[in-house]
């Protein structure tokens, strides 16, 4: 997948149908299943692109995943992931054709995909009358649609800079717009500069800043700036 994404699961789900009777269940979440944490997947990067890889583990060790039934015309296996997209991705209804919505041939033009390849014993289709199993690989692209990526603006209230009672101390006043959804990791960053130290990040009730609603805390051990997390007290 694109670098602008990654998997937000912790466990991924796997679900299987391993008898008649569960074939009969009409939703896959009723149906047994594997937990598996993201932590015993491989993560690298590959290409430009991020690259996860589970291995099954032997027959009887935990994190195994059996395999379902053989059920001609439809399948009996189900790996669940969520993707998770950062400021990178490609809002498919602006950024990739701005104006309109873009077509699933300039999502993949764009490079908004996932990939997944799976590696298994065929027993059904193609080796039905042989006596043992051979190794087939499977290999699918679908298309990444993510939409409603959050814009923010930042717009200077009042003077922009109003001073203090103390000439030493000086105060910006900002507003920030959020637009298109939710920005729930949205960050200030402050650079340290020589002979200003940052006093701290408030949010004021207007562009006076007569009334201090709230008041942020920087990130700590990240040195050069001074990183604030808007979103630590609902903010965004």
């Amino acid at each position: 997948m694109p670098l602008g994404y990654k998997i937000s699961d912790p466990n991924l789900l796997y679900f299987y149908t391993p008898t008649v009777a569960d074939d009969k269940k009409n939703a896959s979440y009723l149906l047994p299943k594997v937990t598996i944490p993201l932590s015993q997947w491989v993560e690298t990067t590959e290409g430009g692109k991020r690259v996860y890889t589970y291995t099954n583990p032997p027959r009887g060790t935990q994190y195994y995943l059996p395999p379902g039934m053989i059920k001609p015309g439809t399948y009996s296996e189900y790996l669940r992931a969520t993707i998770q997209a950062s400021c990178k991705g490609k809002d498919y209804t602006r950024d990739i054709t701005p104006g309109r919505i873009a077509t699933a041939a300039e999502v993949a033009a764009a490079g908004e995909q996932v990939t997944y390849s799976v590696d298994y014993e065929d027993y059904y289709y193609h080796y039905a009358d042989l006596s043992n199993s051979l190794p087939t690989n499977q290999l699918r692209t679908g298309e990444l649609y993510y939409k409603n990526k959050p814009q923010l603006l930042l717009t200077a209230q009042g003077q922009g800079s109003t001073m203090r009672a103390n000439r030493e101390e000086q105060s910006s006043v900002f507003a920030i717009e959020t637009r298109y959804g939710d920005a729930p990791n949205a960050w200030i960053s402050i650079p340290d500069v020589t002979g200003v130290e940052i006093l701290g990040l408030e949010e004021v009730n207007d562009a006076a800043g007569t009334t201090v609603q709230q008041t942020f805390s920087p990130e700590a051990n990240i040195t050069g700036e001074k990183m604030f997390f808007l979103n630590q007290k609902n903010f965004l």
